[in-house]
């Protein structure tokens, strides 16, 4: 895990992607209309991740508020 942290520290950001659901799914009889993927920073500036959900894909930011100062602007400007 070591080697991990470090390599992961001499990087701005990671993209995680994850092939998610295809199609309808429940959890305990109730449909899962949305999902929040997440992924740890492990000491990168920003983490996005992407998971599938039928036919769209939900995306999650990991950020670091340090070095971030921004974030809704950071937002603003990937949903352009």
């Amino acid at each position: 895990m070591p080697a991990l942290v470090a390599q992961a520290r001499s990087v701005d950001f990671v993209a995680t992607a994850f092939p998610g659901l295809r199609g309808a799914r429940t959890l305990c009889g109730a449909e899962v209309v949305e999902s929040y993927p997440f992924g740890p920073r492990l000491g990168c500036l920003l983490n996005v991740t992407g998971f599938g959900n039928g036919d769209r894909l939900d995306v999650g930011l990991t950020l670091d508020p340090v070095a971030i100062e921004k974030p809704e602007l950071l937002l603003e400007c990937l949903s352009n």
